[in-house]
């Protein structure tokens, strides 16, 4: 897929190739490139292939293939490492979403009333890129590497308070349920029942409150975002961090052990060489101080032997 968009759909190697080109003009009814332009409908309205001279090199089902490399290119970074980055990008947005939950499921104020100032209703517009990480953010089960938010996209989360006193279920005495494009996935969530629309409001809570925070404003915000975090969201972005930090000091750690040892060896080495040197040499000065000394000797016999004698009147 990476040789066919570099080779056909882009004339500048300077702009990538973005799905956003694909959908507006499907969606638009605009014909497609000549290599891509395999995504028909059959009378009895299945997808088929068209087999042409881009098949041999390209392989079929070009159009489809091409969508799924794209997303998995779009949302990789929004699912890796259990949503660390959506994680950071939305704890912002949802430290706000939490100052909406969380005075609906407070049962009491410190006068012993039921409280009622929350609001009931808070509506968000965003972009595919906003529905994906908030998603993903919530449970690694949520979101796959295929799969993309659609135009017209919605995300749910009901709040519903249990009236049954004995119901062992929901501990709390709230749920909560999500909804996504009208199929209810909230036993996706990591803690929820398996196939239960209703989960106890608390999972959701712990889940989110880990990371939610107006500390960063999200990726490219500004630190403390719009308003204040009266409710100090009891997981801060610090505990993101610190998983990270942890993670990172690790590394770090076996790279430092790992360094040593290698120090410790090649030093061992080298230590060893040049005591070995030192060794040598003063052995081989001395030989040769030795052999200076036989040589002095040598000559001056044979200066006494060759010298005539002097006799002095």
């Amino acid at each position: 897929m990476r040789r066919l968009i570099e080779e056909e759909l882009i004339t500048d190697k300077k702009v990538p190739f973005r799905m956003d080109c694909m959908m507006t003009t499907i969606c638009t009814d605009r014909a497609f490139p000549d290599v891509i332009n395999d995504y028909t409908e059959s009378p009895d309205g299945n997808v088929t292939g068209t087999t042409d001279k881009y098949t041999k090199k390209y392989g079929a089902r070009r159009f489809e293939r091409l969508m799924n490399y794209l997303i998995k290119n779009e949302t990789i970074t929004s699912r890796f490492n259990d949503a660390e980055f959506s994680k950071l990008d939305k704890a912002a947005m949802w430290a706000e979403i939490l100052d909406f939950i969380e005075p609906v499921i407070q049962t009491e104020k410190n006068d012993g009333e039921k409280s009622k100032e929350h609001v009931k209703f808070a509506l968000y517009s965003g972009h595919d890129s906003t529905i994906a990480p908030l998603m993903a953010s919530l449970s690694p089960n949520l979101w796959n590497d295929t799969d993309f938010p659609w135009y017209a996209s919605m995300m749910l989360i009901e709040i519903h308070e249990i009236l049954d006193e004995n119901s062992a279920s929901f501990p709390s005495k709230y749920a909560f349920r999500l909804v996504y494009n009208g199929k209810v996935l909230t036993w996706l969530v990591d803690g929820c029942r398996k196939f239960s629309h209703l989960c106890d409001v608390s999972v959701l809570m712990n889940r989110v409150s880990r990371f939610a925070s107006r500390e960063n404003g999200g990726c490219g915000g500004q630190p403390g975002g719009n308003g204040n975090n009266n409710n100090g969201s009891s997981g801060s972005l610090e505990r993101l961090w610190s998983s990270t930090e942890q993670s990172a000091m690790n590394h770090a750690a076996k790279f430092l052990m790992v360094s040593m040892l290698t120090s410790f060896v090649l030093g061992s080495i080298l230590t060893c060489c040049i005591m070995g040197f030192c060794r040598r040499r003063p052995r081989r000065r001395q030989r040769f101080e030795s052999e200076l000394v036989v040589n002095v000797e040598q000559d001056s016999s044979e200066f006494a032997e060759e010298e005539p004698d002097v006799v002095i009147d």
